[in-house]
């Protein structure tokens, strides 16, 4: 299986530095050594294993991140997602876009005695296009009259290029959101991952 993850940690500067290093020696610990592959396992268990450690650090943060993360199975091509806060976009046979739905809750965070399950979700073995996306692109001030760029404006962009190459869906993205920010100052972190289906002939 193929494990991707996109995080966005809440922290800023040092903190949000520090969370990123953590939860990315976490993911790689619950992947690589306890051998875990189901989506949902790793994100309940990369939850518990990063309260612990801020527990046992004596660290009051109320840091946390949020999360997509998928599994692709390269024999049969199954495809699972499991995901805190924030949701994943794919395009079907039908070149619809189709939204799954995170979980409520981020990894970390609050640090209460609450143990979160987060939900499997299996996609339909014939997608065409996934997008992993932080919230950083929608959140982006700009335009006319200095609003944010909104989801529904990113939901119709990621429609109107899923027939584009990745690199050109990337470039295509880019070009968008430098136009819509003019001269406002980049208000957050932003991060875009495009996936293809590989076509077989």
């Amino acid at each position: 299986k193929t494990i991707i993850a996109v995080a966005d940690c809440t922290g800023h500067g040092v903190p949000g530095a520090m969370m990123s290093i953590t939860g990315h020696n976490l993911l790689n610990k619950i992947v690589h050594e306890q051998g875990m592959s189901d989506v949902d396992e790793i994100l309940n268990n990369l939850h518990i294993e990063l309260i612990a450690l801020l527990k046992a650090e004596q660290t009051d943060t109320q840091d946390g991140m949020d999360i997509q993360l998928i599994s692709i199975d390269k024999t049969t091509n199954e495809t699972h997602y499991s995901g805190a806060r924030n949701p994943i976009y794919y395009i079907d046979t039908e070149q619809e876009l189709q939204r799954i739905k995170a979980d409520r809750f981020s990894i970390g965070g609050t640090q209460t005695d609450a143990i979160p399950k987060f939900t499997k979700h299996i996609l339909p073995n014939q997608w065409i296009n996934i997008f992993l996306c932080s919230d950083g692109y929608q959140d982006q001030f700009g335009g006319l009259h200095d609003k944010k760029f909104t989801i529904g404006r990113l939901k119709n962009s990621l429609k109107d290029i899923n027939r584009e190459s990745p690199s050109s869906q990337i470039n295509l993205l880019k070009d968008q959101l430098t136009n819509w920010q003019g001269n406002e100052m980049q208000t957050d972190d932003v991060l875009v991952m495009s996936i293809k289906q590989q076509k077989i002939s």
